[in-house]
C-alpha cells in the first residue's frame, strides 16, 4: 500500500512539473509576442549599424533624412511619396564605388510597412543589377543584404559584416538603450564666416530667355574638344557677347546656371567641386542606348548639347560635358579617346589635373542607371583603367599618378602646402 502511495505521489509530482514547464513555455511565447522596442530615432539606429563596420563605404559616405527634399526618395527608391508613410527616416550610403548602404524607416501604421519593405526589396534588386558586370565583390555583398523588421522599424542593410551590424541595431532598439550619436539636425548651426573671392569673375547679367539649340545639326563637328572653347573665355570674363551661335549661347547659359546651383557662393576644394560636377552629370544624363540604332539615335548624344538638352548621351557626351563644366571654373581637363570591352567598342573619357598630378576620370562608367551613380572611375590610375578594360594610345597624353587620388591623400604631396589640392580652393560667385 505504502509502495502504491509513493508511486502515485511521484506521478503527481511529474504532472505538476509538466504543467509548470507548459506554463513557462506559454509565458515565453506571450513574452515574445509582447516584445517591445525603445523609442530611438532612425538616425541613431542607422549610425549604430554604420559604426559597427570597419571602413563603411570606404569612408566616403552620403547621408539624407526625412527632412530632405522628397525628390531624393524618387531618385533612390523611385517613389517620392514614400516619405508620407514614415514618421522618421535616415539613410547612409556609399558616395564611392561600394554598395554599402543602411536605411532606417520608422512606420507607425502596419498597413504601410509592406510598402516600405517592397521599396527596399526593389532597391536591393536594382543595386545588384547596377553592380553586376562591374564590381563582382560588391554583388556578393548585395546578395547578403538584409531587409529587417522590428515592429515599426524597417531597415535596409548592406555592408561588409552584417553579423556585426544586426546585433548593433538590436542593441540600439533595446528599451534601456542610451543614445550616443548626435543627429546633424540637433547640432547648433554655426554663424557662417563670409569668404570673399580674391578675384571675382565678372558677371554679365542675362535676363532674356536662352535661345533654343538647333538639334537638327551636329553641334561639335567643328570643335575638337566637343564644344566651342570660347564658352570658357566668355564665362571667365563675364562677356557673353563673345558668343553668337544659338547653341553656344544656350550652353553658356545652361552651364552657368548649373555651376551657380552646384557651387555658387562657396569656397570649395578642387575635389569637392569636381565631385559635385561629376555627380550632377551622372545623375542628370542617361545613357543613349538608341545610339546603336539608326532610327533612335540622338544626333548630339556625343556632346554637351545632347547630354544637357535631351538628357541623353553616349560616352563622349558625358566626357565633353565634364570637360566643359570643369574647364569653366579653371580646372585643367582633357578628353581621352580609345575603346572598351576587349576593344570591341569605341569609348571616351577624361584626364584631370589636380595638384601635382594627372588622374583618369570616366563619368560615363559612373552611370549605373537613371539617377544612380558611383565614384569608382573618379581620379584613377592608368593601371586601374587598364584593369577595367579601357584601351587607348597614350602618346601625347600627360603621365598619370601611379596612385589614385584617394591613395595620394594618404601618401602626401611633394610640394609646398599651398599646392596641396586640399588647401587650394575654387570660388564660384
Amino acid at each position: 500500500m505504502k509502495h502504491r502511495k509513493r508511486i502515485i505521489a511521484l506521478l503527481l509530482a511529474a504532472l505538476m512539473l509538466c504543467s509548470f514547464a507548459a506554463c513557462e513555455k506559454k509565458d515565453e511565447k506571450t513574452k515574445e509576442k509582447k516584445k517591445t522596442y525603445g523609442d530611438v530615432t532612425a538616425f541613431e539606429v542607422c549610425m549604430s549599424a554604420v559604426f559597427s563596420q570597419h571602413g563603411f563605404a570606404g569612408g566616403s559616405v552620403e547621408q539624407f533624412s526625412i527632412e530632405d527634399d522628397d525628390s531624393v526618395f524618387d531618385i533612390v527608391y523611385g517613389d517620392a511619396n514614400l516619405a508620407d508613410y514614415m514618421t522618421d527616416f535616415y539613410y547612409a550610403g556609399s558616395a564611392g564605388g561600394t554598395a554599402d548602404e543602411v536605411a532606417v524607416a520608422i512606420v507607425q501604421k502596419e498597413e504601410n510597412r509592406s510598402k516600405l519593405k517592397k521599396a527596399f526589396e526593389d532597391r536591393l534588386e536594382s543595386r545588384i543589377a547596377a553592380f553586376t558586370g562591374y564590381e563582382p565583390l560588391e554583388v556578393e555583398k548585395l546578395k547578403k543584404g538584409k531587409i529587417l523588421e522590428y515592429d515599426r522599424y524597417i531597415i535596409f542593410l548592406v555592408c561588409d559584416n552584417p553579423e556585426a551590424a544586426v546585433p548593433a541595431i538590436e542593441r540600439a532598439l533595446a528599451e534601456d538603450y542610451v543614445p550616443k550619436y548626435i543627429s546633424p539636425s540637433n547640432l547648433a548651426t554655426p554663424t557662417p564666416t563670409p569668404t570673399p573671392s580674391p578675384t571675382p569673375r565678372p558677371v554679365n547679367p542675362h535676363v532674356e530667355p536662352s535661345p533654343e539649340p538647333d538639334l537638327t545639326k551636329h553641334y561639335n563637328e567643328n570643335y575638337e574638344v566637343g564644344y566651342n572653347p570660347l564658352i570658357i573665355e566668355a564665362y571667365k570674363t563675364g562677356n557673353r557677347d563673345l558668343l553668337t551661335e544659338n547653341e553656344d549661347l544656350w550652353l553658356y547659359d545652361t552651364c552657368s546656371q548649373i555651376l551657380e546651383d552646384l557651387l555658387g557662393g562657396k569656397e570649395l576644394t578642387f575635389l569637392q567641386a569636381e565631385k559635385a560636377i561629376y555627380k550632377y552629370i551622372v545623375q542628370h544624363v542617361d545613357y543613349d542606348y538608341g545610339h546603336y540604332s539608326i532610327e533612335g539615335q540622338q544626333l548630339n548624344s556625343d556632346n554637351p548639347i545632347g547630354a544637357l538638352y535631351t538628357g541623353l548621351g553616349i560616352c563622349t557626351g558625358y566626357s565633353t560635358t565634364f570637360n566643359l563644366l570643369c574647364s569653366m571654373i579653371g580646372m585643367e581637363v582633357i578628353n581621352v579617346g580609345g575603346s572598351a570591352y576587349a576593344e570591341r567598342e569605341e569609348h571616351g573619357w577624361n584626364m584631370i589635373h589636380i595638384g601635382d598630378y594627372w588622374y583618369y576620370v570616366d563619368p560615363c562608367w559612373g552611370w549605373n542607371g537613371s539617377g544612380y551613380y558611383n565614384f569608382s572611375y573618379l581620379n584613377q590610375t592608368e593601371k586601374y583603367m587598364i584593369s577595367t578594360e579601357h584601351y587607348w594610345n597614350k602618346a601625347g597624353l600627360p603621365e598619370a599618378d601611379v596612385y589614385s587620388y584617394e591613395d595620394r591623400l594618404e601618401i602626401g604631396f611633394e610640394k609646398e602646402p599651398e599646392d596641396d589640392p586640399r588647401v587650394a580652393k575654387i570660388w564660384v560667385p
